[in-house]
């Protein structure tokens, strides 16, 4: 009878678990936002926060499509938003210190950091993407390209501070009138003008008003 008893209890507190812990996860795919983990980089390697699967991912999103924001709190990283495969980039870009930007993941996309200045430390959390109003600013989706051999930092006010690496091309998506800014003067501003998926040189518009 003792063995029948302990089987039960132990079934009981078995089943307990199990509505908790189906529970918990209801609670994080119906979550807004997701509180920050906390990561530190050796410089010189990357880190997989989410999109390789249990564990591999350091900071897996409980729901996609997400848009993860990043702060970084130590020396310059490249964040990269990768194919299933880890093979194809698909969006990235430079953030220095103090630097916070968001990024767009969705399902079967791998999300990266690389710590390329030294030890670093970020905080990443994700949220879910809001949608478009009907009356939304128009955006448009396209790349800034540094065809030089140096670093661009840019100002993109209110939206993320790129540091563009040499000879990269990121993908942003921003809104109609968006300025883009380099040493406080504007490069560029975002208009209908602008194709989806142009190639913005970078470099060429900071020649062009040298």
């Amino acid at each position: 009878m003792g063995e029948l008893r302990f089987d039960y209890q132990g079934s009981v507190v078995m089943r307990t678990m199990i509505l908790l812990a189906a529970m918990m996860v209801a609670l994080g795919a119906n979550a807004q936002e997701t509180e920050p983990v906390r990561i530190e980089i050796p410089w010189g390697n990357s880190w997989l926060l989410t999109g390789g699967g249990p564990g591999q991912d350091d900071a897996p999103a409980p729901f996609l499509p997400a848009d993860a924001v990043i702060r970084n709190s130590g020396n310059a990283v490249y964040v990269r938003v990768m194919d299933a495969a880890g093979m194809i980039q698909l969006r990235g870009f430079g953030l220095d210190d103090r630097g916070e930007a968001t990024v767009r993941v969705d399902e079967g996309e791998r999300l990266l950091v690389d710590a390329v200045g030294g030890d670093t430390r970020i905080a990443v959390r994700y949220e879910r993407p809001k949608p478009e109003a009907p009356d939304a600013v128009p955006s448009v989706a396209f790349n800034l390209m540094n065809s030089g051999l140096t670093s661009i930092a840019l100002e993109i006010p209110g939206a993320m501070n790129p540091n563009l690496s040499p000879k990269s091309r990121s993908a942003v998506r921003l809104d109609y009138g968006q300025e883009i800014r380099f040493k406080g003067r504007v490069l560029f501003t975002v208009g209908p003008d602008l194709e989806p998926g142009t190639d913005l040189d970078v470099r060429a518009l900071i020649r062009a008003q040298d």
